[in-house]
């Protein structure tokens, strides 16, 4: 026999049990909420700096593995503050690009071939796993600076290329040039040159011979929690006499008379790292 189901009586249970129903049904959200916001990326491996110096100003670049524990998390930002210690000035870089590996050079400064680079962007850390980056760092201001003397030169230049039409503007035919050509030459010794020359190297005197301090900032998509871990290096004369190389060669390039093929000079100070990593809101 059949029985006859009250209508009434599963009202009665819905009304009665809906809210703890729907209670259950948002428990596996509710963990997924607070996972998301409290995950953490944990830094590991950073053993290697590189300081630059180019059309972005002062750059610095980090190589290390980001490590995902419990669960996966997407790497959203990374930022780096700089601290020199001689007059305690800070000074904050942001994430401009990820490269493959870091230039090649000597363990304190040298020069080395551009690696393959890519915009920065958010990059995925699956669960248990860890993943290898190497970020370029760049102060806004330092690379508005730098962006504006170049293109000072560059219109400068052109010019005086359409003044001195009779001067050679290469000395080989055809492609860049293996070395600067003589309309060039004469050029480089014009006041606004000069100038220009005198600013660019003023941005690379930030760095002078003592010790300073980087910490490196990291966030998870979504979570509110900053990772931040510190270290301090010096820099010493050699490194400075390598970033300051780049200024004439940055010139030439921006009046299109650079070598193809250049090859940068960098320092890489050594890392003392002088904080465990922490975690704050």
């Amino acid at each position: 026999m059949i029985g006859i189901i009250d209508a009434n009586a599963i009202v009665g249970f819905l009304e009665r049990w809906a809210p703890l129903v729907a209670y259950l049904a948002i428990i596996p959200w509710l963990i997924a909420l607070y996972r998301l916001l409290s995950t953490r990326v944990n830094i590991d491996g950073v053993k290697q700096l590189e300081l630059g110096f180019g059309i972005a100003g002062q750059t610095v670049a980090l190589d290390g593995v980001a490590i995902a524990l419990n669960n996966s998390m997407i790497v959203s930002d990374l930022r780096v503050s700089l601290r020199k210690d001689a007059d305690k000035s800070d000074h904050r870089l942001d994430w401009l690009m990820s490269r493959q590996h870091l230039y090649k050079g000597t363990t304190t400064a040298g020069f080395g071939m551009e690696a393959s680079m890519e915009v920065a962007r958010p990059f995925p850390v699956p669960a248990e796993s860890v993943v290898k980056f190497n970020i370029l760092f760049s102060a806004t201001d330092w690379a508005q600076q730098a962006a504006a003397i170049c293109q000072r030169v560059t219109a400068e230049w052109l010019k005086y290329t359409q003044q001195n039409p009779g001067v050679p503007l290469t000395t080989v035919s055809g492609g860049p040039p293996t070395v600067p050509g003589p309309a060039f030459q004469q050029f480089s010794g014009t006041p606004i040159f000069q100038q220009a020359r005198g600013d660019l190297q003023k941005l690379v005197d930030y760095w002078v011979i003592g010790s300073y301090r980087i910490t490196l900032e990291a966030r998870a998509y979504g979570s509110r929690l900053v990772t931040r871990k510190t270290w301090s290096f010096a820099v010493d004369s050699t490194q400075i006499q390598a970033l300051q190389s780049n200024v004439q060669p940055l010139l030439q390039g921006a009046c299109n008379q650079l070598p193809p093929n250049w090859i940068w000079g960098y320092a890489y100070p050594k890392l003392t790292s002088i904080s465990k990593e922490a975690a704050t809101r």
